[in-house]
């Protein structure tokens, strides 16, 4: 019995095109998986839909708007607004209120009373909510937070900025 050895000349292209795929991909799934020169994925180009990296609010600390006159009222509650410039401006906030927009919180917050029960006020509560925690976290006493959307008191119209 003579055997024949297969060789490039006695293959045909398409024998030889499943041959080289066939190792490639075997030799492929022995390397790493990622390969270094490749550039990392773009980040996605829309940004993530409002509330949707954020954890639940914790309902149980919210404060109606219609309960906070009764806590000022008091006089150990201060009310601490997180929102905008902007929104404080077209909307006002509850009159004697500190207000340190979410972001510039933490860097700011030798300015807020610590012999004080803060009550945290935005628009609906999710900023309020965030900043509730970062003041829990950092020893300050509480109240709760509370949207201002719904809120009927006396409210503080500050003057925009020149």
């Amino acid at each position: 019995m003579s055997r024949r050895i297969l060789s490039r000349r006695t293959l045909t292209p398409a024998l030889l095109f499943a041959a080289a795929a066939a190792t490639a991909s075997v030799s492929l799934s022995a390397q790493a998986p990622a390969e270094p020169n490749r550039p990392a994925p773009m980040p996605p180009t829309t940004a993530p839909a409002p509330g949707a990296n954020r954890a639940p609010l914790d309902e149980s600390k919210r404060v109606q708007a219609a309960d906070i006159d009764a806590l000022l009222a008091k006089g150990e509650v201060v009310v601490l607004d997180v929102r905008e410039d902007s929104e404080l401006i077209e909307t006002g906030t509850v009159k004697g209120a500190i207000h340190i927009p979410l972001g510039q919180l933490e860097s700011r917050l030798g300015e807020l009373p610590k012999d004080k029960v803060i009550l945290t006020a935005c628009r609906g509560g999710g900023r309020a909510s965030r900043a509730l925690t970062l003041l829990e976290g950092k020893g300050f006493k509480t109240a709760g937070f509370c949207g201002l959307s719904d809120y009927k008191g006396t409210r503080a119209f500050p003057k925009p900025k020149a």
